[in-house]
């Protein structure tokens, strides 16, 4: 179960900041191709339903994010189906912080690999999603987010919770 630290930020937000991020990603284009796939993953396709609406139709730099989901029974499972659906972005729900492989495989992948729980950023995701102070936060791990190929602008860093 979630701990008050790691109140969800609702599914339409996170789809903002999600793009959002992608826009003040500077090698965008570089590392997603002529389009972005981002895969959710959730114990469940229903954990990740409101944000898989919230992301379809939305673009970033003027490239179409296309939306596939898994549901988690294992770590080769997710990592087959990363390679088979062209995953480049990887969402893990927050039904799964008490499964770590689902991090390690999106970077293990070299993906940019976002999460819903303090918890589950802590175990090496590139980026997070979390509610500080009523408000949602962004967390942004620099040395993880490089090595999956991406290039913040500055002034997403400037308002965002940096880890090198």
């Amino acid at each position: 179960p979630l701990g008050a630290a790691d109140l969800a930020v609702p599914p339409g937000v996170q789809a903002s900041l999600t793009v959002r991020i992608l826009e003040y990603d500077r090698a965008l284009r570089s590392w997603a191709g002529p389009g972005i796939t981002v895969g959710l993953v959730g114990r469940s396709a229903g954990s990740v339903a409101e944000l898989r609406e919230a992301l379809s139709g939305r673009d970033a730099q003027g490239l179409a994010i296309r939306v596939v989901v898994h549901s988690f029974k294992d770590a080769e499972g997710l990592r087959a189906w990363m390679d088979s659906a062209g995953v480049r972005f990887l969402y893990v729900a927050a039904d799964l912080t008490g499964e770590p492989a689902t991090v390690s495989a999106g970077a293990a992948r070299r993906v940019p690999t976002l999460v819903a729980t303090r918890a589950q950023f802590e175990r090496g995701a590139s980026l997070g999603l979390v509610v500080r102070e009523g408000k949602p936060h962004i967390l942004v791990n620099l040395t993880a987010a490089k090595a999956a190929g991406m290039d913040l602008d500055p002034k997403l860093l400037q308002l965002a919770e940096v880890v090198r």
